[in-house]
């Protein structure tokens, strides 16, 4: 069963993001009502209109959009959102112009269209966040939670908080057993059954009516942070992972059917640029356009990746490594490729023939896995899903080269694997393409 905190948070985001959708149809409908005619000048400026929630969520106006922000804040970014889209409009509507696509187009007088719709879709936006506003309550607080169990793990779970951005929301304490009896509306996080004393199971029993919440270690953590790490881990966990992964539905189903089409979508629109692409890989160096990798793919079955090259020639003439951010034997041609993923485009191949997916696990080549298994526990989870070109630890985490760095990503894996849904597949694609547009540090390798 997927996350439910993490649905009724993006549920929301997509709520108000239809809400806005709305909006912008309904500015360009009633302006198109006083508008004497019609012609194509208006039809092409209700589909760059169109792009007003496609650049909203590109440039993080919805990260914090059911946050209570400033007026100032939340004008701001509309202000900024309204000038992409004009320029925007600007730029290809004097293309278009100049390569007199249309004989009649007046860019003046579509541009005087494009402003009056934009005006009052940005009086109905500032309307509408002024109300969301109106509707959340401001907590200042930190909430306070106690924690019964080992100090090893309560050290986890505070390291976490100071690492993340909760660090000033969440304080958990461990539990002392002359509290509990002063407990009122309390929520508690229970550690697994080994480590927890006798005398706080009728503690708690006694006081059960005046305690609000009692989460399990995992779950809490879960719910909270969006991952599961492996120290926190259980047999129990393992089974409905093991479980979940097992299930031949109907997602997969829907899966493997969006992976065919999305692939041969992204190879059709992606053409003009495979072909510049390698010609520039080409021109560098005049090196090898491709490469290949084994990696290691779902139930540790190895299989063959083709990438664009991204590196020099004699990148691995030292032997195996990790890529590393801004690793230095990166091309410069290379470093284009990888901030925009470019290089991955040739794995749509290994897509098509059904060895990867479009999201699932970042897979690794078979000589780093060894010593990844050797020093991570439970690694071998990562095999129970198909790997993907990105997935929720890519999104999620920056770009990782070492073995910590490969701990934090597989506790997002595994959160993916228990979690999978079509809808969780959804967020994840979104998340990239947003990743993509802004250049973003997460990356993989």
């Amino acid at each position: 069963m997927a996350n439910r905190s993490l649905i009724k948070t993006r549920t929301k985001i997509i709520s108000y993001t239809l809400i806005e959708i709305f909006l912008i149809f309904l500015s360009y409908a009633i302006v198109s009502a006083y508008q004497e005619d019609i012609n194509y000048s208006h039809i092409y400026s209700s589909l760059i209109i169109f792009l007003w929630p496609t650049i909203s969520y590109i440039s993080n106006r919805y990260e914090k959009i059911l946050l209570k922000e400033k007026f100032f804040d939340s004008t701001l970014k509309l202000i900024i959102t309204s000038v992409i889209i004009i320029f925007i409009y600007g730029f290809s509507a004097t293309i278009l112009d100049l390569l007199k696509i249309h004989q009649e187009y007046k860019i003046a007088y579509s541009y005087l269209f494009l402003l009056k719709t934009l005006s009052l879709n940005f009086i109905f936006c500032v309307l509408l966040k002024f109300l969301v506003n109106l509707s959340i309550q401001k907590v200042n607080r930190v909430k306070r939670l106690f924690y019964i169990g080992s100090d090893e793990n309560l050290k986890e779970i505070n390291k976490t908080i100071t690492e993340s951005q909760y660090d000033k929301k969440i304080l958990v304490e461990k539990l002392k057993e002359s509290e509990i009896s002063k407990l009122t509306n309390s929520e508690i996080i229970i550690d697994h059954e080994k480590n927890i004393e006798e005398v706080f199971y009728s503690l708690i029993d006694r006081n059960i009516e005046k305690i609000l919440r009692l989460y399990t270690i995992e779950d809490w953590y879960e719910k909270t942070f969006e991952r599961i790490p492996i120290e926190l881990f259980t047999l129990e966990n393992i089974y409905q992972i093991k479980q979940k992964s097992s299930k031949n539905d109907i997602s997969n189903k829907i899966k493997r059917i969006g992976d065919i089409s999305l692939s041969f979508l992204i190879l059709i629109f992606s053409i003009p640029f495979i072909f510049l692409i390698c010609f520039l890989i080409w021109l560098e160096d005049k090196g090898p356009i491709l490469y290949s990798q084994n990696r290691v793919g779902l139930n540790g079955k190895i299989f063959k990746i083709y990438k664009f090259r991204s590196m020099n020639i004699n990148a691995e003439i030292k032997g195996i490594k990790w890529a590393s951010k801004n690793d230095p034997r990166t091309t410069y041609i290379g470093k284009i490729l990888r901030k925009t993923r470019f290089d991955e485009i040739p794995q749509l191949y290994s897509v098509l023939k059904g060895e990867m997916s479009l999201i699932g696990p970042r897979p690794e080549r078979p000589e780093i896995e060894e010593t990844l298994k050797e020093n991570i526990k439970f690694y071998n989870l990562k095999y129970l899903a198909k790997p993907g070109m990105s997935g929720w630890a890519q999104v999620n985490y920056p770009y990782g080269s070492s073995i910590e760095d490969s701990k934090n990503k597989l506790s997002f894996d595994v959160f993916y694997i228990k979690n999978k849904s079509t809808f969780f597949d959804f967020i994840i694609l979104i998340k990239t393409l947003r990743v993509v547009c802004n250049f973003h540090r997460f990356g993989s390798n």
